[in-house]
């Protein structure tokens, strides 16, 4: 009797052994056979741990540090590529967005990066001095945003235009789906628009919808385990 190494709540399981014997006086050639026994064999084993954590043994939630800390300590590059600035500045206006998540499949790290950032309002990248820069959309914005605004010259601009959004990217209503369970591999809640966000009928008649159902947007966000209404991505 033996219990399956490293779970101490196992059942117990009996292996089977035979034993043949063949070969001149010489030499002995032993073949074994074993029969396994074992429940746990072929079975999905899931974790349950913390996390990554910061210098200050804290657990990482802020997306923008879950970047760095995936740019440095796993992808190997220096933290002083990084402009602090603009980090700093995404680290805060990023601070009521809490994400925690697990990588099960093998996945290209610019990928990886690019559909966490998708889901805050930062669009790190990379210059062309090799600096990376974490710039972040503002949900509102003052007026002295536009004094400290930087100023381009028309006469630099080479070109510009102005387009309207296509209707059917004029939602009616937002699902957005988060809390992913990696056992059931389904989401285990749903944030509605209507609970907060709801068209008004002059901007529903501008766009054609008769109903709040004419046009669902369905987001899934793998990310984001709990959230108040300002953990919801804009």
């Amino acid at each position: 009797q033996s219990h399956y190494p490293g779970v101490s709540s196992a059942t117990p399981f009996a292996i089977d052994a035979q034993y043949t014997f063949g070969g001149e006086f010489s030499e002995v050639d032993v073949l074994e056979i074993y029969n396994f026994n074992n429940p746990y064999i072929g079975r999905d084993f899931y974790l349950n741990v913390a996390g990554r954590k910061n210098a200050n043994d804290d657990v990482i939630k802020n997306p923008i540090e879950i970047m760095r800390d995936i740019i440095v300590n796993e992808l190997g590059y220096d933290e002083s590529i990084i402009d602090e600035d603009s980090y700093s500045t995404a680290f805060a206006d990023n601070s009521d967005i809490s994400f925690a998540f697990s990588i099960t499949e093998e996945i290209d790290s610019k990928d990886q990066l690019e559909d966490l950032a998708r889901f805050t309002l930062c669009y790190p990248h990379f210059n062309n001095l090799g600096v990376l820069l974490f710039p972040v959309i503002k949900k509102s914005y003052s007026y002295a945003d536009y004094q400290d605004a930087f100023i381009i010259n028309a006469n630099d601009v080479i070109d510009y235009k102005f387009s309207k959004t296509k209707s059917e990217h004029s939602y009616s209503k937002i699902t957005f789906k988060y809390a992913y369970d990696y056992i059931l591999e389904d989401y285990q809640q749903t944030w509605y628009s209507q609970d907060s966000l709801i068209l008004t009928d002059q901007e529903m008649d501008y766009l054609g919808y008769e109903t709040q159902d004419d046009n669902i947007l369905e987001v899934e966000c793998p990310y984001l385990v709990y959230h108040s209404d300002s953990d919801i991505p804009a």
